[in-house]
């Protein structure tokens, strides 16, 4: 072992060379215990926590040819009574530190794990432990671990958990903390198994714990905050006033007000909603399909009596167009897109067909042979027939064409009607079907007397005669026959 007046020699001739030459950058010192002797067997730097390093109870030995270095702001300590034997060099920066002395940690709880307040260099640790005392696991500078919890010698060495929603467990390791709200946020929670907080589900409400959205007409919305329900809403049947209803009134007090409370009024009706079905009369609920008062459709107002439509549940249910409304006669309507006609009868008529936007013919069979009465049916060969079979219009699938069963200039033949009540009589081109024509048009019904023939409607002059099945007229689809 060295004596104290080579080391001290040692250090001054290194001090005189630091002067003249540049700090040499060195890799970390490996393998340096946490306690006992260290040998620089190749120039490196010690590792540091907080800006020291060194050995605690033992001696630096620096061998020849190899050079320690202390960085700037960085202390290197041996232990009491132990040498710093340099027969190298030390490259010592402005502001480090070469000290005799322990170097000391904090651990309140005496679990032998420190925490991560900074270590100091002393003669002696008073309120510390020396680095020598720490758990005997950790050999090296490199195995250190700390200890997050120095209040319970259960709880030792872990990273540190930054989720709101862990903690460390006895191994150091961060897991999840028991589900609840742990203390979080109104509409937050820890779920048991995250280490973060999730948000309480939308349109829910938290009763978890001191922060709570449970309150009459508040719920969460899924993204962490409490909010006042929408008006009409009562998603947790909180709103259970008394109420009254007299005449057309709807039922306010079973509904929140939007403001975070409940309404407390009954307003007068002004849609179909309600509690009370759809309508009051004296106090009593009574029946929304009635004379006594409808929903019309057009501004979804209830009225006295009338409207075009009528209430099922407290709903507005519009009118099916062509179903028996009077009004609906001899009228057109755009259903489900598509342009539709309805006669006096309350059928409903397509316009002529085509394609590509012109008037288009069929055949009635493609030979005049001797068919069924009807060609309704029949399948492909049925031209005329068949595009209204196959047909998909106006949201229905259930077109014909049209019969003509007596073959006479009366509502007996329905395509001869049609142009009655489109047009008032003949001729007949209805200005609603823009590709109408004022030639034949074949009905659906064969001709008895000579069947290869079937009737048709000239819409000139509204002449109902027979004509051979293969000729290529006209064709216009009904459905409600």
């Amino acid at each position: 072992m060295t004596n104290l007046k080579p080391k001290t020699y040692h250090l001054i001739l290194f001090l005189a060379l630091f002067l003249l030459i540049p700090a040499i950058s060195h890799a970390t010192c490996s393998s340096v215990p946490l306690t006992g002797d260290y040998t620089v067997s190749a120039s490196c730097t010690f590792p540091v926590n907080s800006n020291i390093g060194g050995a605690d109870n033992g001696n630096i030995t620096i061998n020849s040819g190899q050079t320690l270095t202390v960085n700037a702001g960085e202390t290197v300590a041996w232990g009491p009574g132990k040498s710093l034997i340099i027969n190298g060099s030390i490259a010592i920066a402005n502001g480090a530190q070469l000290k005799q002395g322990r170097i000391c940690r904090t651990d309140a709880d005496g679990d032998g794990y420190v925490t991560t307040a900074a270590p100091t260099v002393a003669s002696t640790c008073t309120g510390k432990i020396t680095q020598s005392a720490m758990n005997e696991s950790m050999i090296n500078w490199a195995d250190i671990k700390y200890d997050y919890d120095d209040t319970s010698a259960a709880i030792y060495p872990g990273t540190i958990c930054a989720g709101d929603c862990s903690v460390n467990d006895s191994t150091g390791s961060c897991v999840a903390v028991s589900a609840g709200e742990n203390g979080l946020a109104v509409c937050t929670r820890c779920n048991g198994s995250s280490l973060s907080h999730v948000n309480t589900a939308d349109n829910t409400q938290d009763a978890e714990g001191s922060n709570v959205c449970n309150q009459t007409c508040k719920n969460c919305n899924g993204a962490g905050s409490c909010v006042s329900q929408v008006s009409g809403e009562d998603l947790f049947t909180q709103c259970t006033q008394a109420y009254t209803c007299s005449g057309y009134a709807t039922r306010l007090r079973n509904m929140c007000n939007g403001a975070g409370a409940c309404a407390a009024i009954d307003a007068s009706a002004s849609d179909c909603s309600g509690t009370c079905a759809a309508y009051c009369s004296s106090g009593s609920c009574i029946s929304t399909d009635t004379s006594v008062g409808t929903c019309t459709v057009a501004t979804n107002a209830r009225l006295a009596s009338g409207g075009d439509g009528s209430c099922s549940s407290g709903t507005c249910v519009a009118p099916v167009f062509c179903s028996g409304a009077a009004g609906d006669h001899n009228t057109t309507d755009t259903v489900s897109g598509d342009l539709v006609y309805c006669d006096n009868s309350d059928r409903l008529w397509t316009p002529t067909a085509n394609v590509d936007g012109s008037a288009d013919t069929k055949q009635w069979y493609t030979s005049n042979v001797n068919t069924a009465d009807s060609c309704i049916g029949q399948g492909a060969s049925f031209e005329a027939c068949n595009y209204c079979d196959t047909l998909t219009y106006a949201g229905y699938s259930d077109w014909e064409l049209p019969t003509c069963v007596s073959g006479a200039k009366d509502s007996s033949c329905i395509l001869y009607q049609f142009g009655i009540d489109a047009c008032g009589g003949y001729s007949c081109t209805p200005a609603w079907d823009t590709r109408a024509q004022a030639g034949s048009y074949w009905s659906s019904t064969e001709y008895q007397s000579y069947t290869l023939y079937a009737w048709r409607v000239y819409f000139n002059n509204g002449d109902v005669s027979s004509i051979r099945k293969s000729g290529n007229y006209y064709v216009r689809c009904v459905r409600g026959q």
